[in-house]
Protein backbone atom coordinates (compact mmCIF):
# COMPACT_ATOMS: atom_id res chain seq x y z
CA UNK A 1 0.00 0.00 0.00
CA UNK A 2 1.72 3.11 -1.30
CA UNK A 3 0.31 6.64 -1.37
CA UNK A 4 2.87 7.98 -3.87
CA UNK A 5 0.51 7.61 -6.85
CA UNK A 6 -2.05 9.79 -5.07
CA UNK A 7 0.53 12.46 -4.17
CA UNK A 8 1.58 12.58 -7.82
CA UNK A 9 -2.04 13.05 -8.88
CA UNK A 10 -2.31 16.01 -6.52
CA UNK A 11 0.63 17.71 -8.24
CA UNK A 12 -1.86 18.57 -11.03
CA UNK A 13 -4.65 21.06 -10.31
CA UNK A 14 -7.70 19.00 -9.45
CA UNK A 15 -10.91 19.02 -7.44
CA UNK A 16 -11.77 17.07 -4.33
CA UNK A 17 -14.36 15.15 -6.35
CA UNK A 18 -11.78 14.16 -8.98
CA UNK A 19 -9.35 13.08 -6.28
CA UNK A 20 -11.92 10.89 -4.54
CA UNK A 21 -12.78 9.26 -7.87
CA UNK A 22 -9.08 8.73 -8.53
CA UNK A 23 -8.75 7.01 -5.15
CA UNK A 24 -11.64 4.67 -5.95
CA UNK A 25 -10.24 3.77 -9.35
CA UNK A 26 -6.67 3.21 -8.17
CA UNK A 27 -6.91 1.58 -4.74
CA UNK A 28 -4.88 -1.62 -4.84
CA UNK A 29 -3.76 -3.88 -2.02
CA UNK A 30 -1.37 -6.82 -2.22
CA UNK A 31 -3.54 -9.33 -0.39
CA UNK A 32 -7.06 -7.92 -0.79
CA UNK A 33 -9.43 -7.07 -3.60
CA UNK A 34 -12.11 -4.41 -3.27
CA UNK A 35 -15.46 -6.12 -3.68
CA UNK A 36 -17.59 -2.95 -3.54
CA UNK A 37 -18.16 0.31 -1.79
CA UNK A 38 -18.29 4.03 -2.33
CA UNK A 39 -17.15 7.45 -1.27
CA UNK A 40 -19.96 9.90 -0.59
CA UNK A 41 -20.41 13.55 0.30
CA UNK A 42 -22.70 14.09 3.26
CA UNK A 43 -24.60 17.26 4.08
CA UNK A 44 -24.21 17.85 7.80
CA UNK A 45 -27.96 18.51 7.95
CA UNK A 46 -28.50 14.97 6.77
CA UNK A 47 -26.41 13.37 9.49
CA UNK A 48 -27.94 13.06 12.95
CA UNK A 49 -26.19 14.32 16.09
CA UNK A 50 -25.03 10.77 16.77
CA UNK A 51 -23.76 10.49 13.19
CA UNK A 52 -26.27 7.99 11.97
CA UNK A 53 -26.39 8.62 8.23
CA UNK A 54 -29.76 9.72 6.93
CA UNK A 55 -28.83 10.08 3.25
CA UNK A 56 -25.78 10.60 1.09
CA UNK A 57 -24.65 11.26 -2.45
CA UNK A 58 -21.85 8.96 -3.54
CA UNK A 59 -19.75 7.59 -6.35
CA UNK A 60 -19.88 3.82 -6.40
CA UNK A 61 -16.89 1.68 -7.27
CA UNK A 62 -18.96 -0.82 -9.24
CA UNK A 63 -20.73 1.69 -11.49
CA UNK A 64 -18.82 4.95 -10.88
CA UNK A 65 -22.14 6.78 -10.92
CA UNK A 66 -23.42 9.50 -8.64
CA UNK A 67 -26.49 8.38 -6.78
CA UNK A 68 -28.54 9.11 -3.68
CA UNK A 69 -28.41 6.55 -0.87
CA UNK A 70 -31.50 6.36 1.28
CA UNK A 71 -31.51 5.71 5.01
CA UNK A 72 -33.06 2.31 4.33
CA UNK A 73 -30.23 1.30 2.03
CA UNK A 74 -27.69 2.55 4.54
CA UNK A 75 -29.31 0.42 7.25
CA UNK A 76 -29.10 -2.62 4.97
CA UNK A 77 -25.35 -2.12 4.89
CA UNK A 78 -25.36 -1.82 8.71
CA UNK A 79 -23.51 1.50 8.55
CA UNK A 80 -24.19 3.30 11.80
CA UNK A 81 -21.63 5.64 13.33
CA UNK A 82 -21.52 6.50 16.99
CA UNK A 83 -18.44 8.69 16.57
CA UNK A 84 -16.25 10.10 13.85
CA UNK A 85 -13.37 7.71 13.61
CA UNK A 86 -12.29 5.00 11.23
CA UNK A 87 -13.53 1.47 11.76
CA UNK A 88 -12.12 -1.80 10.46
CA UNK A 89 -14.46 -4.68 11.09
CA UNK A 90 -14.23 -8.06 9.38
CA UNK A 91 -13.93 -7.22 5.66
CA UNK A 92 -15.07 -3.58 5.97
CA UNK A 93 -13.22 -0.29 6.18
CA UNK A 94 -15.45 2.63 7.21
CA UNK A 95 -14.42 6.21 7.81
CA UNK A 96 -15.74 9.78 8.01
CA UNK A 97 -13.48 12.73 7.18
CA UNK A 98 -14.71 16.20 8.03
CA UNK A 99 -13.81 18.67 5.25
CA UNK A 100 -15.18 22.20 5.53
CA UNK A 101 -19.01 22.01 5.56
CA UNK A 102 -19.17 18.43 4.31
CA UNK A 103 -18.49 15.02 5.74
CA UNK A 104 -16.68 12.67 3.38
CA UNK A 105 -17.91 9.17 4.03
CA UNK A 106 -15.80 6.16 2.98
CA UNK A 107 -17.20 2.64 2.85
CA UNK A 108 -15.08 -0.16 1.38
CA UNK A 109 -15.85 -3.85 1.30
CA UNK A 110 -13.00 -6.27 0.62
CA UNK A 111 -13.09 -9.85 -0.65
CA UNK A 112 -12.02 -11.25 2.73
CA UNK A 113 -11.58 -10.27 6.35
CA UNK A 114 -8.68 -7.96 7.20
CA UNK A 115 -6.37 -9.75 9.60
CA UNK A 116 -5.25 -8.12 12.86
CA UNK A 117 -1.61 -7.76 11.77
CA UNK A 118 -2.58 -5.65 8.75
CA UNK A 119 -5.19 -3.44 10.42
CA UNK A 120 -2.51 -1.00 11.56
CA UNK A 121 -1.12 -0.79 8.01
CA UNK A 122 -4.61 -0.07 6.67
CA UNK A 123 -5.15 2.70 9.21
CA UNK A 124 -1.76 4.25 8.47
CA UNK A 125 -2.43 4.18 4.73
CA UNK A 126 -5.87 5.77 5.02
CA UNK A 127 -4.64 8.33 7.54
CA UNK A 128 -2.17 9.52 4.90
CA UNK A 129 -5.00 9.83 2.38
CA UNK A 130 -7.06 11.70 4.98
CA UNK A 131 -4.21 14.17 5.50
CA UNK A 132 -4.02 14.79 1.74
CA UNK A 133 -7.76 15.48 1.59
CA UNK A 134 -7.72 17.80 4.60
CA UNK A 135 -4.61 19.79 3.73
CA UNK A 136 -4.95 20.26 -0.03
CA UNK A 137 -6.28 23.56 -1.37
CA UNK A 138 -9.06 22.35 -3.63
CA UNK A 139 -10.61 24.15 -6.57
CA UNK A 140 -13.82 25.24 -4.84
CA UNK A 141 -15.25 26.88 -7.97
CA UNK A 142 -15.26 23.60 -9.88
CA UNK A 143 -16.91 21.91 -6.93
CA UNK A 144 -19.85 24.33 -7.10
CA UNK A 145 -20.37 23.27 -10.72
CA UNK A 146 -20.28 19.60 -9.72
CA UNK A 147 -22.78 20.23 -6.93
CA UNK A 148 -25.19 21.84 -9.40
CA UNK A 149 -24.91 18.83 -11.68
CA UNK A 150 -25.54 16.39 -8.83
CA UNK A 151 -28.70 18.33 -7.96
CA UNK A 152 -30.18 18.10 -11.47
CA UNK A 153 -33.54 16.37 -11.61
CA UNK A 154 -33.67 13.03 -13.45
CA UNK A 155 -34.92 12.97 -17.04
CA UNK A 156 -38.47 11.83 -17.73
CA UNK A 157 -39.22 8.30 -18.90
CA UNK A 158 -40.23 9.59 -22.33
CA UNK A 159 -36.86 11.31 -22.76
CA UNK A 160 -34.98 8.24 -21.52
CA UNK A 161 -36.93 6.08 -23.98
CA UNK A 162 -36.16 8.56 -26.77
CA UNK A 163 -32.46 8.38 -25.90
CA UNK A 164 -32.55 4.61 -25.95
CA UNK A 165 -34.35 4.66 -29.29
CA UNK A 166 -31.75 7.08 -30.73
CA UNK A 167 -28.98 4.48 -30.31
CA UNK A 168 -30.72 1.89 -32.52
CA UNK A 169 -29.13 1.17 -35.87
CA UNK A 170 -32.53 0.57 -37.51
CA UNK A 171 -34.91 3.30 -36.39
CA UNK A 172 -38.57 3.15 -37.35
CA UNK A 173 -40.63 6.36 -37.40
CA UNK A 174 -43.68 4.60 -35.96
CA UNK A 175 -41.76 3.59 -32.83
CA UNK A 176 -40.60 7.17 -32.20
CA UNK A 177 -44.16 8.44 -32.63
CA UNK A 178 -45.38 5.84 -30.10
CA UNK A 179 -42.71 6.89 -27.57
CA UNK A 180 -43.52 10.60 -27.86
CA UNK A 181 -47.28 10.01 -27.74
CA UNK A 182 -46.91 9.09 -24.05
CA UNK A 183 -46.19 12.76 -23.26
CA UNK A 184 -48.51 15.26 -25.00
CA UNK A 185 -46.65 18.21 -23.43
CA UNK A 186 -43.44 17.21 -25.21
CA UNK A 187 -45.30 17.04 -28.53
CA UNK A 188 -47.01 20.41 -27.95
CA UNK A 189 -43.70 22.12 -27.12
CA UNK A 190 -41.97 20.45 -30.06
CA UNK A 191 -44.56 21.62 -32.60
CA UNK A 192 -44.60 25.10 -31.06
CA UNK A 193 -40.83 25.39 -31.52
CA UNK A 194 -40.85 23.93 -35.05
CA UNK A 195 -43.64 26.25 -36.20
CA UNK A 196 -42.00 29.37 -34.80
CA UNK A 197 -40.39 31.99 -37.05
CA UNK A 198 -36.91 30.65 -36.28
CA UNK A 199 -37.43 27.63 -38.60
CA UNK A 200 -39.46 29.39 -41.26
CA UNK A 201 -41.53 26.50 -42.62
CA UNK A 202 -43.94 27.71 -45.30
CA UNK A 203 -46.76 25.50 -44.06
CA UNK A 204 -47.59 24.57 -40.47
CA UNK A 205 -46.13 21.30 -39.25
CA UNK A 206 -49.19 19.65 -37.72
CA UNK A 207 -47.82 16.43 -36.24
CA UNK A 208 -44.70 14.49 -35.27
CA UNK A 209 -45.26 12.26 -38.31
CA UNK A 210 -45.27 15.36 -40.51
CA UNK A 211 -42.00 16.60 -38.96
CA UNK A 212 -40.30 13.22 -39.42
CA UNK A 213 -41.38 13.21 -43.07
CA UNK A 214 -39.98 16.71 -43.64
CA UNK A 215 -36.75 16.61 -41.60
CA UNK A 216 -36.06 12.98 -40.70
CA UNK A 217 -35.92 10.91 -37.53
CA UNK A 218 -32.56 12.17 -36.25
CA UNK A 219 -33.56 15.82 -36.54
CA UNK A 220 -36.83 15.12 -34.70
CA UNK A 221 -35.01 13.32 -31.89
CA UNK A 222 -32.58 16.23 -31.58
CA UNK A 223 -35.37 18.79 -31.28
CA UNK A 224 -37.24 16.70 -28.69
CA UNK A 225 -34.13 16.35 -26.54
CA UNK A 226 -33.12 19.97 -27.01
CA UNK A 227 -36.49 21.30 -25.88
CA UNK A 228 -36.91 18.93 -22.96
CA UNK A 229 -33.37 19.06 -21.58
CA UNK A 230 -33.09 22.84 -21.79
CA UNK A 231 -36.45 23.14 -20.00
CA UNK A 232 -35.26 20.75 -17.29
CA UNK A 233 -32.22 22.97 -16.70
CA UNK A 234 -34.75 25.80 -16.19
CA UNK A 235 -32.35 28.68 -16.61
CA UNK A 236 -30.88 30.89 -19.32
CA UNK A 237 -27.47 31.70 -20.73
CA UNK A 238 -27.31 35.37 -19.74
CA UNK A 239 -23.59 35.07 -19.11
CA UNK A 240 -23.18 34.42 -22.85
CA UNK A 241 -25.42 37.36 -23.81
CA UNK A 242 -28.59 35.39 -24.63
CA UNK A 243 -31.87 34.72 -22.86
CA UNK A 244 -33.59 31.35 -23.28
CA UNK A 245 -35.63 32.41 -26.35
CA UNK A 246 -32.56 33.92 -28.05
CA UNK A 247 -30.60 30.76 -27.33
CA UNK A 248 -33.29 28.61 -28.96
CA UNK A 249 -33.14 30.88 -32.01
CA UNK A 250 -29.35 30.61 -32.06
CA UNK A 251 -29.53 26.81 -31.89
CA UNK A 252 -32.22 26.70 -34.58
CA UNK A 253 -29.96 28.73 -36.88
CA UNK A 254 -27.12 26.23 -36.39
CA UNK A 255 -29.45 23.29 -37.03
CA UNK A 256 -30.83 24.96 -40.14
CA UNK A 257 -27.30 25.49 -41.46
CA UNK A 258 -25.96 21.98 -40.87
CA UNK A 259 -29.17 20.45 -42.25
CA UNK A 260 -28.79 22.35 -45.50
CA UNK A 261 -24.99 21.96 -45.77
CA UNK A 262 -24.46 18.35 -44.67
CA UNK A 263 -27.44 16.94 -46.58
CA UNK A 264 -25.36 17.81 -49.66
CA UNK A 265 -21.86 17.32 -48.23
CA UNK A 266 -22.19 14.21 -46.05
CA UNK A 267 -25.67 12.86 -45.12
CA UNK A 268 -24.22 10.14 -42.87
CA UNK A 269 -22.25 12.70 -40.85
CA UNK A 270 -25.41 14.78 -40.51
CA UNK A 271 -27.11 11.89 -38.68
CA UNK A 272 -24.17 11.65 -36.26
CA UNK A 273 -23.82 15.35 -35.54
CA UNK A 274 -27.37 16.46 -34.72
CA UNK A 275 -27.31 15.35 -31.08
CA UNK A 276 -23.73 16.37 -30.22
CA UNK A 277 -24.44 19.83 -31.67
CA UNK A 278 -27.27 20.25 -29.18
CA UNK A 279 -25.74 18.48 -26.18
CA UNK A 280 -22.38 20.30 -26.30
CA UNK A 281 -23.93 23.56 -25.02
CA UNK A 282 -25.72 22.16 -21.95
CA UNK A 283 -22.77 23.16 -19.78
CA UNK A 284 -23.33 26.82 -20.65
CA UNK A 285 -26.60 26.73 -18.69
CA UNK A 286 -24.83 25.46 -15.57
CA UNK A 287 -21.95 27.93 -15.87
CA UNK A 288 -24.34 30.82 -16.49
CA UNK A 289 -26.45 29.87 -13.47
CA UNK A 290 -23.39 29.73 -11.22
CA UNK A 291 -22.15 33.10 -12.51
CA UNK A 292 -25.58 34.59 -11.78
CA UNK A 293 -25.44 33.26 -8.20
CA UNK A 294 -21.96 34.77 -7.78
CA UNK A 295 -23.05 38.06 -9.42
CA UNK A 296 -20.30 37.74 -12.05
CA UNK A 297 -22.44 37.56 -15.21
CA UNK A 298 -21.50 40.99 -16.60
CA UNK A 299 -17.83 40.56 -15.76
CA UNK A 300 -17.73 37.17 -17.53
CA UNK A 301 -19.58 38.45 -20.61
CA UNK A 302 -17.25 41.42 -20.99
CA UNK A 303 -14.26 39.07 -20.98
CA UNK A 304 -15.90 36.92 -23.67
CA UNK A 305 -16.53 39.96 -25.85
CA UNK A 306 -12.87 40.98 -25.66
CA UNK A 307 -11.76 37.69 -27.22
CA UNK A 308 -14.75 35.68 -28.54
CA UNK A 309 -12.53 33.20 -30.37
CA UNK A 310 -11.29 31.80 -27.05
CA UNK A 311 -14.47 31.35 -25.02
CA UNK A 312 -13.09 28.11 -23.58
CA UNK A 313 -10.15 29.96 -22.01
CA UNK A 314 -12.45 32.37 -20.17
CA UNK A 315 -14.62 29.48 -18.95
CA UNK A 316 -11.55 27.65 -17.69
CA UNK A 317 -10.29 30.79 -15.94
CA UNK A 318 -13.48 30.93 -13.85
CA UNK A 319 -14.20 27.24 -13.23
CA UNK A 320 -11.16 25.24 -14.34
CA UNK A 321 -13.29 23.59 -17.03
CA UNK A 322 -14.98 24.39 -20.32
CA UNK A 323 -18.73 24.33 -20.96
CA UNK A 324 -18.22 21.24 -23.16
CA UNK A 325 -16.51 19.44 -20.27
CA UNK A 326 -19.43 20.42 -18.03
CA UNK A 327 -21.80 19.07 -20.69
CA UNK A 328 -19.98 15.73 -20.56
CA UNK A 329 -20.39 15.64 -16.76
CA UNK A 330 -24.12 16.32 -17.20
CA UNK A 331 -24.43 13.46 -19.68
CA UNK A 332 -22.58 11.13 -17.30
CA UNK A 333 -24.89 12.20 -14.47
CA UNK A 334 -27.92 11.35 -16.62
CA UNK A 335 -26.34 8.03 -17.73
CA UNK A 336 -26.26 8.91 -21.43
CA UNK A 337 -24.98 6.33 -23.88
CA UNK A 338 -21.17 6.43 -24.08
CA UNK A 339 -21.35 7.19 -27.82
CA UNK A 340 -22.81 10.62 -27.08
CA UNK A 341 -20.05 11.33 -24.57
CA UNK A 342 -17.37 10.15 -27.01
CA UNK A 343 -18.72 12.56 -29.64
CA UNK A 344 -18.05 15.47 -27.26
CA UNK A 345 -14.73 14.38 -25.79
CA UNK A 346 -12.98 14.18 -29.14
CA UNK A 347 -12.88 10.41 -29.68
CA UNK A 348 -14.86 10.74 -32.92
CA UNK A 349 -12.44 12.95 -34.91
CA UNK A 350 -14.75 13.68 -37.83
CA UNK A 351 -17.64 14.77 -35.61
CA UNK A 352 -15.30 16.73 -33.31
CA UNK A 353 -13.65 18.70 -36.13
CA UNK A 354 -16.99 19.42 -37.79
CA UNK A 355 -18.45 20.64 -34.49
CA UNK A 356 -15.44 22.92 -34.04
CA UNK A 357 -15.98 24.32 -37.53
CA UNK A 358 -19.70 24.98 -37.00
CA UNK A 359 -19.05 26.49 -33.55
CA UNK A 360 -16.58 28.92 -35.07
CA UNK A 361 -19.07 30.03 -37.73
CA UNK A 362 -21.75 30.30 -35.05
CA UNK A 363 -19.65 31.78 -32.28
CA UNK A 364 -22.18 32.43 -29.50
CA UNK A 365 -20.82 35.96 -28.97
CA UNK A 366 -20.41 36.83 -32.68
CA UNK A 367 -22.45 34.42 -34.84
CA UNK A 368 -21.80 34.69 -38.61
CA UNK A 369 -19.10 37.29 -37.98
CA UNK A 370 -16.79 37.80 -40.99
CA UNK A 371 -13.60 37.28 -38.95
CA UNK A 372 -15.00 34.12 -37.36
CA UNK A 373 -16.04 32.78 -40.78
CA UNK A 374 -12.50 33.39 -42.09
CA UNK A 375 -11.12 31.37 -39.14
CA UNK A 376 -13.63 28.60 -39.88
CA UNK A 377 -12.65 28.43 -43.56
CA UNK A 378 -9.02 27.95 -42.50
CA UNK A 379 -10.15 25.14 -40.18
CA UNK A 380 -12.06 23.59 -43.08
CA UNK A 381 -8.83 22.96 -45.03
CA UNK A 382 -8.02 20.12 -42.58
CA UNK A 383 -11.31 18.40 -43.41
CA UNK A 384 -12.07 16.37 -46.51
CA UNK A 385 -14.92 18.62 -47.63
CA UNK A 386 -15.99 20.81 -50.54
CA UNK A 387 -14.84 24.29 -49.44
CA UNK A 388 -16.76 26.01 -52.21
CA UNK A 389 -19.99 24.31 -51.10
CA UNK A 390 -19.34 25.41 -47.52
CA UNK A 391 -18.81 29.03 -48.61
CA UNK A 392 -21.97 28.92 -50.72
CA UNK A 393 -24.06 27.59 -47.79
CA UNK A 394 -22.70 30.28 -45.45
CA UNK A 395 -23.46 33.04 -47.98
CA UNK A 396 -26.95 31.62 -48.57
CA UNK A 397 -27.70 31.63 -44.85
CA UNK A 398 -26.45 35.21 -44.40
CA UNK A 399 -28.50 36.40 -47.39
CA UNK A 400 -31.67 34.76 -46.09
CA UNK A 401 -31.14 36.11 -42.57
Amino acid sequence: MNTEIFRNFLSCKTTLYDFLDFILNNLKFDNYKIKGGFISYLDESKVSSRFKIISATGRFINSNNIKIISAKEIDKLSIVFMKKESLIKDNLYIDIINKNSEDIFIYLEFDKNINNEEKLQFKTFFNELNDMILHTQWDENMQTILTQIENLAPLSKTILDTLSFSTKSNKQAEELVDILSTDPIIITNLLKTINSAMFGFRNEVESVENLIYLMGIDFTISMVLSNSIEDSLSTNVDAYGLDQVQFKEFLALKLKFISSWLRKENPELLKKIYLPLILQDLGKFIISKELTIENKTDQFLQELKKDPQYIHKVERKYYNCTSTEVSILILEHWNFNQNFINALNGECKQVNKTLKLVNTIFNIIKPLDKNMIDVALKQATSLDIDIDLLKKEIELLITNE
